[in-house]
């Protein structure tokens, strides 16, 4: 059997993301992504965010950073990097990446979200971004 490399994230964009560009013109954009999870401690369900760093290559990444903003709730399927190098006092650094294959806006943050006003064709105000799509909605 081979090896496989493969994450699938679900999680909300951070800070608000921006393209940079190697020399040779590639497009490279970098994005933090916080997901959440519950934990019971001590009889007390608290809740913990994770922060992980994903890279997004060439056109993919040209395309999709002007959807992103933070909150933005994104479906991020790529693989892991691991890099160790030495910072500038000299300590050994490692660090962990996603390099994404896709990243897919799936729902903006609800200060962001555009409507569509009630009684144009919708008994309810519709989100423009997800399509009337409720959380409820989406199979996973």
């Amino acid at each position: 059997m081979s090896n496989m490399n493969l994450v699938v994230l679900c999680g909300r964009v951070g800070r608000k993301p921006e393209v940079k560009y190697t020399a040779a013109g590639l497009a490279i954009l970098n994005v933090g992504v916080a997901t959440n999870k519950s934990r019971k401690v001590n009889n007390e369900w608290t809740k913990e965010t994770a922060w992980h760093d994903v890279v997004l290559f060439g056109e993919k990444a040209e395309s999709v950073v002007q959807r992103l903003d933070p909150g933005t709730q994104v479906l991020v399927e790529g693989e892991l990097d691991y890099r160790e190098y030495q910072d500038k006092n000299g300590s050994k650094v490692k660090k962990t990446t996603i390099v994404a294959k896709t990243l897919r806006p799936i729902q903006e943050p609800q200060a962001y979200q555009r409507t569509v006003p009630a009684g144009k064709g919708h008994s309810e105000p519709v989100n423009l971004f997800t399509g009337g799509l409720g959380e409820d909605d989406i199979p996973f």
